[in-house]
């Protein structure tokens, strides 16, 4: 009992670890596609036509997240445990490329073909290089 007492106020002073994660968790790993939105036809087309490319998107370390009503939502619209205070451009209505690096490089309206996108990642000095390393 005396190793408990003596013992409980270090216990206490041990900060915990939140739950709550942010995009830039992802920085070095990720390039992610942050789809900026409500609930729009145009985000459903943009949607639609990313997850027919998931092949491409996987090859490229793309995650996509959307951004609707102060929550950021996985692609199936689920609510994620990512903290919105790392979501650049909250009031922008469009797509947004946040690149490995965490900056974002692309900033563009609904709808953007995927080939715009893929084309501009495999553009990035580091996307080369990690096409040259996977061959």
């Amino acid at each position: 009992m005396r190793f408990l007492i003596i013992l409980l106020p270090f216990l206490i002073l041990i900060p915990t670890k939140s739950n709550a994660q942010s995009l830039s968790d992802y920085k070095w790993k990720n390039r992610i596609i942050l789809l900026m939105d409500s609930e729009s036809e145009t985000l459903k087309e943009q949607l639609a036509l990313l997850k027919d490319r998931q092949n491409e998107l996987r090859e490229r370390d793309l995650l996509i997240f959307r951004y609707a009503k102060g929550k950021l939502l996985d692609i199936d619209g689920n609510a994620t445990p990512l903290d919105v205070k790392s979501v650049p451009y909250k009031d922008y209505d469009g797509l947004l490329l946040l690149g490995k690096d965490g900056d974002v490089k692309l900033k563009k309206e609904f709808i953007v073909p995927p080939e715009e996108i893929f084309e501009l990642i495999d553009s990035m000095p580091m996307r080369r290089a990690e096409m040259k390393n996977d061959n």
